[in-house]
């Protein structure tokens, strides 16, 4: 795991509310290769639910637990339809941008979408932007907070994008830069809120990360 860079302006409430959903699991590695989707059961009722969808070069993990009474079998199974639409969706998108081009990802969390535009030399920047699914939106109570965009620039780590504390349905949105030719961009986001599911209240973590390359 590469080491981040941690800014100073990221707010003591959205470290404590991305502690409280256990950092532990944000960044890649093996966070990305269980099964689409899977529950733990706790005496017969579910206490977690995890749904992964992506691609290689773009990969997203949802996880809800609910800490009280949980949800039954039969509850669980209706959530995790009513998210993924009955499916995990994976759509292959290419990872090499030109200037001009954009590519946008979707999966059963979100769409995720990068840029790259073209200036001087020196100038060059990836606008991205995300959009949490309105499935998830549905049951998605009170704010999203956003840890800020993490990116790495040929292994290099770089300063975070801005963290926000915004309603689900926000486009959230920055800009990696400067890149240059030949660049690998690296790059992973993470969010968390609360959930309502049938009464049942829960906190949810989503975690969005993926690799760009930037040829000419």
């Amino acid at each position: 795991m590469r080491s981040s860079y941690q800014p100073n302006n990221v707010s003591a409430f959205i470290r404590s509310l991305i502690a409280m959903a256990a950092m532990g699991a944000l960044l890649m590695g093996g966070l990305f290769i269980s099964a689409p989707a899977s529950a733990a059961v706790d005496a017969d009722k579910i206490k977690s639910l995890t749904i992964e969808g992506g691609t290689s070069d773009h990969r997203s993990k949802l996880v809800i637990k609910f800490p009280g009474a949980g949800l039954s079998k039969s509850e669980a199974s209706s959530l995790r339809h009513a998210l993924t639409r009955g499916q995990v969706r994976h759509q292959r998108f290419a990872d090499v941008l030109q200037c001009g081009q954009k590519i946008g990802r979707m999966d059963s969390n979100g769409y995720f979408s990068i840029a790259l535009y073209c200036g001087a030399p020196g100038t060059s920047t990836l606008p991205w932007g995300y959009k949490i699914s309105p499935e998830l939106r549905a049951v998605i109570t009170g704010l999203v907070a956003e840890r800020g965009m993490a990116w790495w620039q040929n292994g290099q780590a770089r300063p975070w994008n801005a963290p926000h504390v915004v309603s689900p349905d926000y486009q959230f949105h920055g800009t990696l830069g400067p890149v240059w030719w030949g660049d690998d961009i690296d790059y992973n986001d993470y969010f968390v809120f609360r959930v309502n599911v049938g009464g049942q209240t829960g906190t949810a973590s989503l975690t969005i990360a993926g690799t760009v390359q930037v040829r000419q």
